[in-house]
C-alpha cells in the first residue's frame, strides 16, 4: 500500500518554466526550524527585533512598491496564528456548506501576509537555492516507504500535501509545510524509503543523500509549490550553502545562480 493511496501518483518530472501553465513547479528546500521559532516568529509578533527592513525590501518587489497591509497589521495577523505558526482560527473553520471560502474571501490583507511571510522565511531561516527538485508528480510517484513504516510516511505526507486549512498555499500556490531538524532525522530513514519502481532507485538514492547533509548539519525542510522566484531568490542565503553541499553532486539538487533584485 502506497503512502499516498487513493491520491494520483503517476510519475512526471515535468517543471514548468516561467508563465507556464503545464502544472506545478514543487521544490524543497534546506530549512534552519530553530531561527524560524527563535528569531522569525518573534520579529513577526513584534516581540523581538524589527520587521522595517525586510518590510522595505519586500515593498520592492510588489507592483508599483505598493502593499496592502504596514508592519503594524502584519504584527497583530501574526499574534492570531498557532504557536507554531501552521494554523490559523479563519482559515480552520473557513469552509462553508457550498465550499466558499468566507473568511479568505473577507480578509484584503491576505494575499500580501502571505507574499510576506514567504519572503521573511527566505531571507531568515530557509534557502532558496539550491532545492531539490520535486516535479509535478514525480516525487509522489517515485518514493514510496516499507510496510510498517508509519512515522515516515506521515512525513512524507506532510511534505507533500502540506498542513490540514493550510494558511500559506490555499489557493495552491506557496508554502506548503516544514518538517524540522528533528522530524527530518525521523524521515531519513533509508531503510524505510524505497522507489516504487526500480527505474526510480536513483532518484530515491539521491533524495537519501540530500536527507543526508540536511539532517547531518541539524536542518529541517521546507515544501513549497509554484514560488516566486524572482521575488524570494534575490535575498542572501542565510544558510551557508557554500559549506554544506562542499563536494555533494546531486542532479536533482537545483542550484543556479539566483536573479539579483535592482
Amino acid at each position: 500500500m502506497h503512502w499516498l493511496q487513493g491520491r494520483d501518483k503517476l510519475p512526471d518530472r515535468t517543471l514548468p518554466t516561467r508563465g507556464s501553465t503545464m502544472g506545478d513547479w514543487n521544490t524543497l528546500h534546506v530549512f534552519d526550524d530553530r531561527r524560524f521559532h527563535e528569531e522569525t516568529v518573534p520579529r513577526l509578533r513584534g516581540r523581538k527585533g524589527s520587521l522595517e527592513e525586510h518590510y522595505t525590501r519586500y515593498l520592492r518587489t510588489c507592483p508599483r512598491g505598493e502593499c496592502d497591509l504596514g508592519i503594524a497589521e502584519i504584527i497583530e495577523i501574526s499574534r492570531q496564528f498557532s504557536e507554531d505558526f501552521t494554523s490559523h482560527p479563519g482559515y480552520s473553520t473557513d469552509t462553508g456548506q457550498g465550499g466558499e471560502r468566507n473568511f479568505i474571501g473577507s480578509q484584503p490583507w491576505e494575499y500580501h501576509y502571505r507574499r510576506f511571510f514567504e519572503f521573511i522565511v527566505f531571507a531568515e531561516c530557509a534557502s532558496f537555492y539550491p532545492y531539490f527538485r520535486m516535479g509535478k508528480l514525480f516525487f509522489r510517484g517515485a518514493v514510496d516507504v516499507r510496510p510498517g513504516a508509519t512515522a515516515v510516511g506521515g512525513l512524507l505526507a506532510r511534505v507533500v500535501d502540506g498542513y490540514r486549512d493550510n494558511p500559506w498555499t490555499w489557493d495552491g500556490d506557496g508554502i506548503r509545510g516544514w518538517l524540522s531538524a528533528t522530524e527530518a532525522k525521523v524521515l531519513n530513514d533509508a531503510d524505510s524509503i524505497i522507489p516504487t519502481e526500480s527505474e526510480y532507485a536513483r532518484y530515491v538514492e539521491e533524495f537519501r543523500r540530500f536527507l543526508d547533509v540536511v539532517t547531518k548539519n541539524d536542518l529541517g525542510l521546507l515544501s513549497a509549490v509554484n514560488l516566486a522566484e524572482a521575488r524570494l531568490s534575490g535575498s542572501p542565503s542565510p544558510i551557508d550553502n557554500e559549506k554544506l553541499w562542499k563536494g555533494v553532486e546531486l542532479e536533482e539538487l537545483m542550484g543556479r545562480e539566483p536573479p539579483k533584485l535592482a
